[in-house]
Formats: structure tokens, C-alpha cells, sequence
């Protein structure tokens, strides 16, 4: 019987470990910072006591000292930011199976991240190349409307036409997800219609 060693370093453990250490080191700071923040005002009194010549302490001196007692709080609340970063990183995996889960299926609506929709019909701009600026997962660029002629079968008909184009991150949403949702807001964008009058009041006597 053959057996196969475990890899260690591929890319998902690179990105698990990352992940972790971002999340060890913001809540060793937060720990720390906190710990420097309440231990400075609890003793700010003798900080401000001048020394036995008269001389104020020097604030290199205080800095030093809090500097030089990083280490032994390190001791003491390592397995406590060890455990909160434990729980940060679960989560955030956890948070990203969900969008992955939604988004494999083509639901880019469920997502719980936003989606940026910008135009440039005001300024006569046809198409464009949009980019994905964080926090969202993809930007949307709707051109000006003009006329060009679309082949139907055995002749070319002028119609009027809009420029649709997405870019959206590939770490979150995958090819089949990003062309359904781009799909549906072209279907969308044929079947509206602007309510004529008529229906508008139709639709005021109703209610």
C-alpha cells in the first residue's frame, strides 16, 4: 500500500495563514494598545511628578518602558489573542464560503457586498472599462444610447442599442455567476417599458 505525504504550503494554506497572522497581529495591537491606553491613566499622576531635582521625566524614559514591558504582556495575553484570532479567522472563511456558495449558483444578488453601477450616457460615452474599487465585488458600466445596425437574418435593421459592461473580482464570483447577472439585467433593460398615461391612471383608480 502506497501512501501520499500530506503538502503543506500550498495556496490555501498560505491564504489560511495569511489570514490568521492579520488577524493575530490586529488583535494583539488592540490588546496591547488598550492595556498601554488604561495602565497610562491609571499613573499619569506620577508620570507628571517631577523627579527629586525638579526635573520633569523624561518622555523617552516612559516610551522605553512601555516598550521593554511588550514582551512579558505578550506572555501573559498570548493564548487569549490566540483564541480571538482563531474565531476571527473562522469567520471570515466562513463569510466567504457563503458569497462563493451564492455566487457559484449565478445569484450575484445574494451576495452581501455591494455592486457599483456607473453611466457615462450624459457625456456620450459608448463603452467603457470599468474597474472594481473595495468594498464591492464588481462595477457595472452602462454607455450612452445610439443606433447601430444589428443583422436580422437576411437584412441589417438600425436599432437603438446600450453598452453593458461588467468587471467584477474572480476571488468572490466566477464566470458563470458574473454572465448570468449580467444576462439578467440585459433582459431586464429589453422587456421595460415607460407607463403610459393611460395605465398610470388605471393604476390610481385601482388603489
Amino acid at each position: 500500500m502506497r501512501t501520499r505525504a500530506l503538502r503543506i504550503g500550498g495556496r490555501l494554506d498560505l491564504y489560511v495563514t495569511r489570514l490568521f497572522l492579520s488577524s493575530y497581529a490586529t488583535a494583539f495591537f488592540v490588546v496591547v494598545g488598550l492595556y498601554f491606553i488604561l495602565d497610562f491613566t491609571t499613573f499619569i499622576d506620577d508620570y507628571l511628578e517631577p523627579m527629586k531635582d525638579g526635573t520633569p521625566k523624561p518622555t523617552l524614559l516612559i516610551v522605553r518602558y512601555y516598550l521593554l514591558s511588550v514582551p512579558f504582556l505578550f506572555l501573559q495575553v498570548a493564548p487569549f489573542v490566540t483564541l480571538v484570532a482563531s474565531l476571527f479567522t473562522v469567520s471570515k472563511l466562513l463569510k466567504f464560503n457563503e458569497t462563493v456558495a451564492a455566487t457559484r449558483g449565478g445569484r450575484v444578488d445574494a451576495m452581501n457586498a455591494p455592486v457599483v453601477i456607473t453611466s457615462l450616457g450624459a457625456f456620450e460615452v459608448k463603452a467603457g472599462a470599468p474597474i472594481v474599487v473595495p468594498p464591492s465585488v464588481g462595477t457595472l458600466f452602462v454607455g450612452t444610447a445610439h443606433r447601430e445596425l444589428i443583422s436580422n437574418k437576411t437584412k441589417n435593421e438600425s436599432a437603438e442599442v446600450i453598452t453593458l459592461s461588467l468587471t467584477f473580482d474572480h476571488r468572490v464570483v466566477n464566470g458563470a455567476g458574473a454572465a448570468a447577472f449580467a444576462n439578467e439585467i440585459k433582459k431586464q433593460v429589453e422587456k421595460f417599458e415607460i407607463p403610459s398615461a393611460k395605465m398610470s391612471k388605471t393604476s390610481t383608480e385601482k388603489r
